[in-house]
């Protein structure tokens, strides 16, 4: 992914954290939008605390499934989006982020972008996640299979809309779901859509409970970063 292509503007100095020298930090973390936030915490079960959800972003080509993903990932209760890009430094990735197709979202959704696939999965598994590939494979098991998703928090990582996840990529992954289609009239779904079927399958598993809803709309929350900003 060479940018997140979009009209949006860069974000401003309070809404995001930056590393301003060409140098990569040790953790690969080169953007910090937002924190992690509250969207997986305030997502209660019934007993006990649902999961925490992290979706990532990487080697996305069309710039419209970027801005989608992160419209996905937070209707679903994504904690955070994490993104590799190739931007390799966080003054470039700065100026370059963009989230167009994201309707919003991305100013609710936390966002952090990485400088390599390798440090978004090593700092995923500090957070004692389970990574899971959405990738059509024979090993994968349905996105409805009960067994799909244990209690526990999970990265959900898609694949890329031509190739699907390489095999670098499958070997990082813990599991691989896929999406079950039932007419033979298309090879796979667009990433997003399948992205979608995948997390409204997570959530539901985990228990996360439904947002409130307004006539033909779901509330929609005052963004994060201004929530979530710490104080001084």
């Amino acid at each position: 992914m060479a940018t997140w292509a979009s009209d949006a503007l860069p974000p401003a100095d309070d809404d995001a954290t930056a590393y301003d020298d060409d140098a990569i930090p040790a953790d690969g973390i080169l953007l910090q939008r937002g924190g992690t936030g509250p969207a997986g915490e305030s997502i209660a079960r019934e007993t006990g605390q649902a999961p925490s959800l992290y979706v990532v972003i990487h080697n996305i080509k069309s710039s419209d499934n970027v801005g989608q993903l992160i419209r996905t990932a937070g209707a679903f209760g994504a904690r955070e989006v994490l993104v590799v890009s190739a931007e390799r430094t966080a003054r470039r990735m700065r100026k370059n982020l963009r989230t167009f197709g994201a309707h919003g979202s991305d100013k609710r959704v936390p966002m952090r972008a990485f400088a390599s696939l390798a440090q978004l999965i090593a700092w995923v598994k500090s957070q004692g996640c389970r990574v899971v590939g959405v990738e059509i494979d024979d090993s994968a098991v349905s996105c409805f299979a009960p067994e799909a998703w244990p209690v526990q928090p999970t990265c959900l990582l898609p694949g890329n809309e031509g190739d699907g996840l390489s095999q670098a990529q499958i070997e990082l992954c813990d599991a691989l779901v896929y999406v079950p289609q039932y007419a033979a009239a298309t090879a796979s779904l667009n990433v997003n859509a399948a992205t979608a079927c995948v997390l409204s399958c997570f959530a539901h598993a985990v228990g996360y409970a439904e947002e409130k809803r307004r006539g033909a709309k779901f509330d929609v929350r005052d963004p994060l970063h201004a929530l979530w900003r710490p104080k001084s």
